[in-house]
């Protein structure tokens, strides 16, 4: 099976969409606090760090294909296939985050011709999450089938693009400490609404499975059963990055070590539920 290319795909683009809106609300503040070039200078190398998760996500979509010279029929179908608007959807927002990284720092994004550039890229991503959860939509997929599967494509990018945006910025010097300190606990806070939003989705889903279609219940109580391990450490996981979130926000001398740590445990956690997601289709063949 090739689901590690998905799980690849799918958590690096929606960790780079949720990064590239974090990073462009932060630029625009700090301009506000300490003018265009500290904020551009600050918020640049996140951004390309943004473009190359993208990148990065692209690569492992493309690995995923059985036959890798068919690879441009994906983006003929847009009309009709939300797959196919996934595609054209991750190629144009790659472009809008490689423009972003390529700003000039005396670009004011929050005006002119530079506000153009965040709306795009704000665009792009709502695109891009919409066409990805839509793909999996399926009506022969019970298990899938469900607004709660949906969720699981788009709070990510909130918690992972939040985290992975701090992450970064905290080792920027570009601007004082006191806006670098502010910065780093609004997006911890946002971080933390997102994983208490995820916990209960997750549940909702898991309820939802149960009390649906036979073939559904099937699925969830063989995932309940059989991958309990995974799903406690999923929520231990969060729950952990709840916590280093929560110290983010209530202490700025260990805000920047705080979110790495609540990344890395994000991050990990939403490997083993992307895997479980797509196991609970695919190994169990609904």
């Amino acid at each position: 099976m090739r689901e590690p290319s998905l799980v690849a795909f799918t958590l690096l683009s929606q960790c780079a969409v949720g990064a590239s809106w974090a990073l462009w609300i932060v630029r625009i503040w700090t301009e506000g606090r300490e003018g265009s070039l500290a904020a551009g200078a600050w918020t640049g190398p996140a951004f390309t760090a943004a473009a190359a998760a993208m990148a990065l996500a692209l690569a492992a979509s493309f690995l995923h294909l059985g036959r890798k010279g068919n690879a441009w029929r994906a983006v003929t179908n847009a009309r009709r296939s939300w797959l196919s608007r996934e595609v054209v959807s991750a190629v144009l927002f790659l472009g809008a985050l490689v423009a972003g990284a390529a700003l000039p720092p005396s670009v004011d994004a929050s005006g002119g011709a530079g506000r153009l550039l965040p709306a795009a890229t704000l665009a792009l991503g709502l695109l891009l999450l919409a066409s990805m959860s839509m793909a999996y939509r399926l009506r022969t997929a019970p298990a899938w089938d469900s607004p709660w599967s949906q969720a699981a494509f788009v709070l990510p990018a909130l918690v992972l693009g939040c985290l992975g945006a701090a992450s970064l910025l905290q080792m920027g010097r570009d601007v004082s400490e006191e806006a670098r300190g502010t910065a780093l606990g609004m997006l911890a806070m946002a971080a933390l609404g997102g994983v208490f939003l995820q916990t209960m989705a997750l549940s909702l889903w898991l309820r939802g499975l149960v009390n649906g279609p036979r073939e559904a219940k099937e699925a969830a109580l063989r995932m309940i059963s059989g991958e309990r391990a995974w799903l406690a450490a999923r929520m231990l996981l969060l729950g952990a990055a709840a916590v280093a979130c929560a110290v983010a926000v209530l202490w700025d001398a260990a805000a920047g070590p705080a979110v790495l740590a609540a990344f890395a445990m994000a991050a990990l956690s939403e490997v083993i539920g992307r895997t479980l997601f797509y196991e609970i289709h695919l190994g169990g063949g609904l």
